[in-house]
């Protein structure tokens, strides 16, 4: 792997980077570094204003913990608070970059979100970051994933449709070849299944109190293939208590969720889709043509791809014999940056076979 390149995620609950020295701890890693897009503000001095930062899962544990990024983009309905996100993006970012050199070209993941101001906002503060002087771009999340995980190659030559689920969205991207045919982003992410969990899980006990990080832990570990309860450490009447969450309680809860994907990727996406392209749309629910690529955090969840994608197939989204891909290595959370590390890595070749000192520069004729 070249020394010049980093391939970026800064995603609403996880960050994750590829390249050399991403990692200030173990400098000569390569990745994947992953770590809670998450910082809070800690007294620096007990009478002056100064302040100091905590990251990621210590930063978590603080009552004033703050996660900048909502949807992929600075969070915020006004602009101040927008303006506060952005500010404790760039201090993450500048704390998530900082075992690397300055002269290196990143290839970020965005979003999919069709927010024109928030997007330029992210777009801003990663562009005023001092490191990445070679060259910066950026690569839609669902694209990088699928194509770190179907590979580029086997990509370039078939329809891929990708499912990326995110903490708090789905982006559905479909390409053919390089082209874009469509692309959209809806509320199914993974914080819906915490939140129901949630009161699943209170219900099923007698009503116990369950936070939305202990949901997502009871998610995190359980493995829809094999049924196997899951142990949880929760509270009632003040006082701690562990409870088992048993598959009858969990399965409900993801069957409603994949179906109720199925039937809204049929029912807007590809109805959309089609209009832009039928022979597109046609190859991959009437031929079988290509793949269908299931990704982001919830793929990681064993069992789950395969719930996805059988519900899409018995909804009539997609034919049955399409091919199912998911990311093992590099997994589901991962794969993303590992895919925009394979576009920097092609950048970063072109600009060393013409010669040239950064990604921007255009070769001499």
């Amino acid at each position: 792997m070249r020394k010049t390149i980093h391939g970026i995620k800064l995603g609403s609950n996880y960050s994750v980077g590829y390249g050399v020295g991403i990692d200030p701890e173990n400098p000569k890693s390569t990745g994947p570094r992953v770590e809670l897009t998450c910082i809070a503000e800690v007294p620096a001095h007990l009478l002056e204003k100064d302040i100091n930062y905590i990251f990621s899962r210590e930063a978590d544990l603080y009552h004033n913990a703050k996660y900048p990024l909502e949807y992929g983009l600075p969070k915020g309905d006004t602009p101040a608070e927008r303006l506060s996100s952005v500010g404790l993006l760039r201090t993450f970012n500048n704390w998530f970059l900082q075992g690397i050199p300055e002269e290196t070209g990143i290839v970020y993941c965005l979003p999919m979100m069709k927010y024109q101001e928030g997007l330029n906002n992210l777009k801003t503060t990663l562009n005023k970051q001092k490191k990445g002087t070679i060259g910066k771009r950026y690569i839609m999340e669902a694209w990088a994933a699928a194509l770190a995980t179907v590979g580029i190659q086997e990509s370039l030559r078939s329809q891929v449709i990708s499912l990326n689920f995110g903490s708090s969205t789905l982006e559905v991207v479909l390409y053919v070849g390089k082209k874009m045919i469509a692309q959209n982003v809806y509320p199914f992410g993974g914080m819906r299944i915490d939140n129901e969990l949630q009161s699943a899980i209170s219900q099923a006990n007698r009503g116990i109190h369950v936070t939305e990080s202990q949901a997502r832990t009871v998610k995190e570990q359980y493995d829809f293939a094999k049924k196997k309860a899951v142990p949880g450490l929760f509270t009632k009447d003040g006082k701690l208590v562990n409870r088992e969450v048993t598959s009858d309680v969990i399965d409900p809860v993801l069957q409603e969720f994949a179906s109720d994907v199925a039937n809204h990727v049929a029912r807007y996406f590809l109805r959309d889709a089609a209009r832009k392209s039928q022979k597109a749309v046609s190859a991959i629910q009437t031929e079988g043509m290509g793949y269908v690529c299931i990704c982001g955090g919830l793929s990681n969840m064993p069992g789950f791809p395969e719930l996805v994608a059988e519900e899409m197939k018995k909804s009539g989204a997609l034919n049955p014999d399409l091919k199912v891909s998911y990311p093992t290595d590099p997994d589901g959370v991962t794969a993303p940056a590992y895919g925009a590390l394979q576009l920097a890595d092609l950048l970063e070749e072109q600009r060393e076979n013409s010669g040239l000192s950064s990604w921007d520069d255009k070769p001499k004729k």
